[in-house]
């Protein structure tokens, strides 16, 4: 549901705060990630950016291999996704990319969320 879609996006935002019933935005956003479909459709979506935003900054050979475990088997991996994010604090030159990648995938989200409820006559 679009529901469940918009709290994973929340969740990981905050990061290593305590949020709702006490647990960490990271560990909120892996429980509502895995109860979303495996085939939602902005999966297929994410990966792409995933690629695109990888090929535009200036990411070191450490940075690029946590890039290509979020995107190992040819499809998005959300839970590397969320330990790639959960990494920034540790490796700042992933800081700027994992920002603009999280925006990016709010973006598409709420496009697709768009879209359901304001389908077109």
């Amino acid at each position: 549901s679009s529901g469940i879609n918009a709290e994973y996006g929340v969740h990981r935002s905050e990061g290593k705060f305590v949020g709702q019933v006490g647990t960490i935005g990271w560990d909120n956003a892996r429980f509502w990630f895995s109860e979303t479909p495996q085939d939602h459709p902005i999966f297929s979506k994410a990966f792409g950016t995933t690629e695109k935003f990888e090929q535009s900054y200036e990411l070191s050979t450490d940075d690029k291999l946590h890039c290509k475990k979020v995107k190992q088997n040819d499809t998005w991996n959300w839970r590397t996704m969320i330990d790639l994010f959960s990494s920034c604090d540790k490796l700042s030159g992933l800081t700027e990319f994992c920002n603009d990648l999280h925006n990016k995938e709010i973006m598409l989200l709420f496009q697709h969320c768009n879209a359901i409820v304001n389908k077109p006559s």
